[in-house]
């Protein structure tokens, strides 16, 4: 409803949010809370966006909390998991109206994303390996850092075992000349066709065992499928102008596929020093961001005879936050959000494999030596898992420190304000995982 809405406005009413996720069968307060983002390193999160949050509380009063009235409360409310109370409406502030140019394409692997440094091609999987020219190499280097740093919208799919990643970075214009909407009406019911198709095979108990006794044949047919689905433009004249939400929400009826789906926030880092004393146009060590990138290639390869994850390995660069409890806020370069993905019925295999994956991810190291400020989205799988070998419970307090007690402590001084009691606000709105994690 809200993409249509935006996509009606005339003229100078017309406006859309900068960012969002991919999904646009979602209500926003499905997003907001958990803070969600989109893809572009000018971007912030869905939160950030937020100007004011209305609210039925604890005793049934609706209550209301704004940037211009209450801004010391903001950083906490945009994004508080539902802890504040029943979210009623949800004010975001919005852009005018741009247009996205998009020419997505399918290119090698090492050529999308090169390898980092240290990894030689004879340790990249044969069906992966391509012959590059130094020349070439460094083109490819260039392209990968001038997308991921600059682009306004910066995102990378790989289909398990396929030798092309899907590059869908591109930028916008206010130039609605050639603007068509996209996908169209035939695309759009191509897309729900294809993910019921999924669903209804992930549901049956017959197509189940076949899975399990023939794992690389369904993940390649589904990867193969699921690339020959993305738009590949390789002439100038096929690309894709539309309306930004059009664009933000280029894959419709997703929601028809259940999926397990692991992903980290991974803070960008700087060539030289430190990210503290980090200027905001300090130059950016990509390799880190590649390294994560190709471990995460590497681990399917590693699991290959059981084949865990069948379906994307995705990677999006976005923008720091100022939410309190955002997985990205401190990184104030931006941040790789990288994500592996799964049928829903692959648990038994997927949760060791999700494991490895994080492990390789959690032992990025900046400048000095230290591990990464890294942090898991809130809204994907994540609080059965382990970090450096402690609980990710216990990770996670001790990665957000202060941010807990100022989140606590703002959640208090709204209630008072406001007329009600955290702590029955509490008992009515939380759950186990987050009264460990917030008020224990």
């Amino acid at each position: 409803m809200f993409r249509r809405w935006c996509n009606k406005q005339k003229l100078d009413a017309a406006s859309t949010l900068p960012l969002n996720v991919i999904m646009v069968e979602i209500t926003m307060g499905g997003s907001n809370a958990p803070i969600c983002h989109g893809a572009g390193r000018r971007h912030p999160s869905l939160s950030d966006l937020v100007y004011a949050i209305e609210y039925v509380d604890v005793n049934g009063n609706l209550q209301t909390i704004s940037k211009d009235k209450d801004p010391s409360f903001m950083s906490v409310a945009s994004g508080c998991f539902g802890l504040l109370g029943i979210v009623t409406h949800l004010t975001l502030e919005l852009d005018p109206m741009s247009y996205a140019v998009m020419s997505p394409v399918q290119i090698p692997v090492m050529q999308a994303i090169p390898p980092p440094p240290g990894l030689a091609d004879e340790d990249i999987p044969e069906a992966l390996r391509i012959n590059m020219s130094p020349e070439q190499r460094a083109q490819a280097q260039a392209d990968f850092e001038n997308h991921a740093a600059n682009d306004f919208y910066a995102e990378w799919f790989w289909f398990p075992y396929t030798s092309k990643i899907w590059v869908n970075c591109w930028n916008n214009t206010e130039d609605s000349q050639g603007v068509k909407e996209y996908p169209s009406k035939a695309g759009v019911l191509l897309q729900w066709v294809e993910t019921v198709a999924i669903q209804v095979i992930q549901d049956s108990e017959a197509f189940f065992k076949l899975q399990k006794i023939f794992p690389w044949a369904q993940t390649t047919l589904l990867s193969k499928l699921g690339l020959y689905a993305m738009p590949n433009i390789t002439d100038p004249k096929d690309t894709i102008r539309t309306q930004l939400p059009d664009a933000l929400h280029f894959r419709r009826a997703i929601q028809n596929v259940r999926v397990r789906d692991t992903e980290l926030e991974i803070p960008l880092q700087p060539k030289v020093g430190s990210l503290k004393d980090a200027k905001p146009d300090a130059e950016i060590n990509w390799s880190l961001v590649q390294k994560a990138w190709w471990d995460a290639v590497l681990a399917a390869y590693k699991y290959s005879d059981t084949c865990p994850q069948r379906m994307p390995l995705e990677m999006r660069i976005t923008g720091p936050s100022n939410v309190t409890m955002a997985p990205f806020r401190g990184h104030k370069l931006g941040t790789c959000s990288i994500e592996v993905l799964t049928l829903q019925n692959m648990e038994a295999e997927w949760t060791p494999y999700a494991q490895y994956v994080l492990d390789q991810w959690l032992e990025l190291k900046d400048n000095d030596g230290k591990y990464l400020e890294t942090r898991p989205h809130w809204a994907k799988e994540w609080a059965n898992m382990t970090a450096r070998g402690r609980p990710m419970v216990e990770y996670m307090k001790e990665s957000y420190g202060d941010a807990i007690v100022e989140f606590r402590e703002t959640l208090g001084r709204i209630a008072q304000k406001q007329g009600w009691k955290l702590e029955e606000a509490r008992q009515r709105f939380s759950n186990k995982l987050f009264d460990k994690f917030f008020f224990e």
